[in-house]
């Protein structure tokens, strides 16, 4: 991926105390910040939202294509 210049999506869904936190903080520990950008919406969802895929949540944040953005 790093040759390449892939880029990586992750998204975590799952029940609160399911153990989500600790993953990511494992993940991002060892990440340098410049190259991640981590994204946490909010808990509750409007009426719009929750008539929607939740994947959609996170569409706003995701780079464009052919983009430098994080």
């Amino acid at each position: 991926m790093k040759f390449k210049g892939l880029r990586v999506i992750i998204v975590f869904e799952g029940r609160d105390a399911a153990g989500k936190g600790g993953t990511i903080k494992a993940l991002t520990e060892r990440v340098s910040p410049r190259v991640f950008r981590l994204v946490a919406p909010a808990r509750t969802r409007p009426d719009r939202e929750k008539s929607q895929m939740y994947i959609q949540r996170y569409m706003q944040h995701f780079p464009c294509g052919g983009s430098s953005d994080l």
